[in-house]
C-alpha cells in the first residue's frame, strides 16, 4: 500500500516561529519541544483541513539521535550540586516530553511513539508511521526528527563543523483520489554495529538520481532529502549509506488505482 507525503517542513532555531496563541502553552518549553511544535505547526498549516479531521486517527512518530541533551545536562548539574530540581525541567529532560506537548497542543489522539537511535532515527520513525497507516490503525500521521545539543557535546568537535539543531517533519496519509502528492512506495532500513566514533564523526552519503552529497550532521541528510521532495525534484529511488547502515527509499507519483509494492522491512 502507498502512503502519500502530504506536507513537509524544516525548522532551524533561527527560523523558528511560534504562533502567539501557543505562547502560553510553551512558556516553559525548552528548545527541543519548541522545535518540534514549530515543525508540526508549519506542516499542518499547509493543509489545515486535514488537521481538523478525526484526531483519534492521526498519530505521531518522533525520532531523535540525541534528544533534549542540554536539558538533560542542566538536570544533572542540579543533582550533582545537591540543588533542588525543577519538576518541569526534569520532565522536559525525558525524550518523550515533546510527543506529549504535540499531542495536547494539536489534539493528536492516535498512536504515538518516540524512537531514539543514533542510526537513522527519522527513517525508523517514518517506517513505524507508514506501517501504522498501512495496517489501518491510522489515517494519517506526523513523522519528525528533532535534534538539540549541549555545549559540552559541541565543544567535542573542536575544529570540525559541529551539527546544527533543528527539526524536520512530514505529514503522511493514505493516498486519496487525486495524484497531487508524492507517494512513498518502499522503504528498507539496514543497520549494523558501529563504534561510538562512527556516530560522532558521521559520514552519510545521500544519492538521489544524479545528486550525490555527503553530510556529517544527524539531521542534515534528512533536511536535504526534505528539500528535494518538497520541491518536486525527485521521483524514484533514494539511497543513504553510512558505516552504521543503509536506507533505500522510493517515491513516485501514482494513480489512485495503481498497485503498489510491499512496504519494506527493517533488519538490525
Amino acid at each position: 500500500m502507498n502512503v502519500s507525503i502530504v506536507a513537509t517542513s524544516h525548522v532551524l532555531p533561527a527560523t523558528m516561529t511560534l504562533p502567539a496563541e501557543l505562547s502560553q502553552q510553551l512558556r516553559r518549553a525548552d528548545t527541543f519541544i519548541q522545535l518540534a511544535v514549530s515543525a508540526v505547526h508549519q506542516c499542518l498549516s499547509q493543509c489545515p483541513e486535514i488537521s481538523r479531521e478525526s484526531p483519534d486517527r492521526c498519530g505521531l512518530f518522533l525520532g531523535t539521535a540525541h534528544g533534549p541533551m542540554q536539558t538533560g545536562f542542566e538536570v544533572l548539574d542540579l543533582i550533582l550540586n545537591n540543588q533542588q530540581t525543577s519538576p518541569t525541567l526534569f520532565s522536559h529532560s525525558v525524550f518523550n516530553a515533546a510527543a506529549g506537548y504535540l499531542a495536547r497542543i494539536f489534539a493528536l489522539q492516535g498512536r504515538a511513539l518516540t524512537l531514539t537511535d543514533f542510526a537513522w532515527p527519522f527513517f525508523q520513525a517514518l517506517q513505524q508511521g507508514c506501517l501504522a497507516i498501512c495496517a489501518g490503525q491510522l489515517d494519517r500521521c506526523l513523522v519528525l526528527q528533532v535534534e538539540t545539543y549541549s555545549e559540552l557535546f559541541l565543544d567535542s568537535y573542536r575544529e570540525d563543523q559541529p551539527p546544527a539543531p533543528g527539526s524536520v517533519c512530514w505529514l503522511l496519509e493514505r493516498p486519496g483520489t487525486t495524484d497531487q502528492y508524492p507517494c512513498l512506495t518502499a522503504l528498507t532500513i539496514q543497520t549494523r554495529p558501529a563504534s561510538n566514533e562512527m556516530y560522532h564523526s558521521r559520514r552519510e552519503e545521500l544519492r538521489c538520481d544524479d545528486r550525490n552529497s555527503i553530510f556529517s550532521d544527524p539531521l542534515a541528510t534528512v533536511a536535504a532529502m526534505n528539500r528535494i521532495i518538497a520541491a518536486g525534484l525527485f521521483s524514484g529511488e533514494c539511497t543513504l549509506t553510512a558505516p552504521y547502515g543503509d536506507v533505500r527509499l522510493t517515491t513516485e507519483k501514482l494513480q489512485a488505482n495503481q498497485a503498489a509494492d510491499p512496504f519494506g522491512h527493517h533488519n538490525s
